[in-house]
């Protein structure tokens, strides 16, 4: 889960969930953060949503029947399954409040089509003013001075006269493609999304106790948190818990052999914010970025070469018209 649909998690509430998740992680039960909550959230729907489940998890009701109220819609989603899950109320405040600090994990792909995207747009003006404009009084002339041009100028002006902009139109779109197909194939390659994935499960374990991870795992493999890995994490912490080892569980879940070895030091590193797992995080961190920076220069070169293309194609047009204009006028 990336920055910007954490953000959409939390809504306008990001601070009060903040808040929620330090005094959780601080020790202070989950019913009495909740009360405290409702008295400083500025959000009126937050306020009463945090009182009701505060008084009614005071009364020794179960925080599962609690946040499957629909008045507990208040929450963040992301927010409401942590509170809703099986888990202690400091480690219910340490996913919450991990969720805020977590930084960014990379830059978004919208970013980087910008200037491809201006280029084009720029690129294809130039080239519609020329098909509209330049090109039908080269086929004039050419008609007028009775000069035959090769096969390609031929082409050129047929293509100019009739059904331009149809052709052009189909251009763009056929370039649409190709961009969409560099950036799925540099994903897919790159295997950005379950790098992403492992590298949150990585996150999500170095916040947590030791004694607690694998059934954090087993808790938080649902698909809003893991898009591409859920199934295949719950699949292995069950199968850890179950008594099986790191190898035999990983193995058999599907899970990289890489993710696999961080778990397992992850599993015996007692050390509070464990740093082999923060330092993992830290490696699958970089490894992403790298893989968008291969993603954002693989869509530059393909724009480039789509506009060289395009751009050199009319150029060696222009210079046979020329050429031909001039012969034709010598004769």
């Amino acid at each position: 889960m990336n920055l910007r649909n954490l953000r959409n998690f939390f809504g306008g509430n990001s601070e009060v969930m903040m808040q929620l998740g330090i005094l959780m992680r601080k020790g202070i039960p989950m019913a009495e953060a909740l009360h405290r909550i409702s008295q400083t959230a500025t959000s009126q729907s937050l306020r009463r949503a945090s009182a009701v489940a505060a008084r009614r998890l005071s009364s020794g009701e179960g925080s599962d029947k609690v946040f499957a109220a629909s008045e507990m819609a208040a929450f963040p989603s992301a927010v409401r399954y942590v509170l809703a899950a099986p888990l202690k109320d400091e480690t219910r405040g340490m996913l919450i409040a991990d969720m805020q600090l977590r930084p960014h994990s990379g830059i978004q792909i919208e970013s980087a089509l910008f200037y491809p995207v201006i280029s084009l747009a720029w690129g294809m003006m130039t080239v519609l003013a020329m098909f509209m404009f330049v090109l039908p009084q080269m086929r004039e002339i050419f008609l007028g001075l009775k000069i035959q041009g090769s096969s390609f100028v031929t082409w050129l002006f047929g293509f100019s006269s009739d059904g331009s902009f149809l052709y052009m139109v189909i251009l763009l779109a056929i370039f649409a493609v190709i961009i969409q197909l560099v950036i799925f194939m540099s994903r897919r390659l790159g295997s950005f999304s379950k790098k992403t994935d492992e590298m949150n499960l990585l996150r999500m374990l170095a916040v947590v106790p030791r004694e607690e991870r694998v059934l954090v795992i087993d808790v938080m493999a649902v698909k809003h948190n893991f898009p591409a890995l859920h199934s295949s994490f719950r699949r292995m912490a069950r199968a850890l818990a179950d008594g099986m080892d790191i190898s035999s569980a990983s193995r058999e879940a599907g899970v990289s052999d890489g993710l696999a070895w961080f778990v397992a030091l992850g599993l015996h590193d007692k050390k509070a914010g464990s740093p082999l797992l923060l330092q993992a995080y830290d490696y699958y961190n970089a490894d992403i970025k790298n893989s968008n920076e291969k993603t954002v220069t693989m869509i530059e070169v393909a724009n480039t070469a789509f506009l060289s293309v395009v751009f050199g194609s009319l150029a060696y047009a222009l210079t046979e018209m020329m050429n031909a204009i001039c012969i034709g006028t010598m004769q």
